[in-house]
């Protein structure tokens, strides 16, 4: 179980590193290829929650995508949110 829960922790914190490099490449300088980069971290981030779905069951690994999600992007350019609202 121990292992489990280490192994979930990681799959975690790649897909919050993924949510933050897709949120980098959405505000960041570089204009060429956003759309590009961003397939390429969704990508990243379905196989890390095909690899939740063993460990956590299908709607846990939802449940913890929708969360991670929630932290690294905040919002996308131009989208307001409740912290951003005039």
């Amino acid at each position: 179980m121990e292992n489990s829960q280490s192994e979930v922790a990681r799959i975690m914190a790649c897909i919050e590193l993924e949510s933050e490099a897709m949120q980098n490449a959405l505000t960041g300088l570089a204009t060429a290829a956003k759309h590009t980069i961003v397939a390429h971290r969704y990508e990243a981030i379905s196989h890390y929650y095909d690899q939740l779905i063993p460990l956590v069951g299908e709607k846990q690994a939802a449940a913890l995508l929708v969360k991670s999600s929630s932290h690294g992007l905040e919002a996308l350019p131009g989208e307001a949110t409740e912290r951003n609202k005039p």
